[in-house]
């Protein structure tokens, strides 16, 4: 399962109740092809899935912004121009999972 865009062998679209595109391989979803409530609980699956490796990436970016925050500061003075690197760090999965209400 991949989310957002296709990339082979993923090419069978789906959306999730949260309406993110995700995309399975196409003889995987053979079974769930007939009956809609397997293929909800799929999309639900897809849901969870997306926010739980959001959260994981979105703790590594905050890590990753704190130690370039405790970088600039130095022992008797900060860096300005690295307190500007970790000012501007982008947390994109944050961000994703804030723009979804999950933060």
């Amino acid at each position: 399962m991949v989310f957002d865009n296709a990339e082979a062998p993923y090419t069978h679209a789906r959306k999730t109740k949260s309406n993110v595109k995700y995309f399975v391989r196409p003889e995987d979803f053979v079974p769930y092809k007939d009956n809609r409530h397997k293929q909800s609980q799929l999309d639900n699956y897809a849901d969870v899935l997306l926010v739980k490796t959001l959260r994981n990436q979105c703790e590594r970016e905050l890590q990753a912004k704190q130690q370039l925050h405790e970088d600039a500061q130095g022992w008797f003075f900060q860096d300005p121009d690295k307190m500007e690197v970790a000012r501007k760090f982008e947390t994109k999965s944050c961000n994703r999972l804030h723009k979804m209400g999950f933060t």
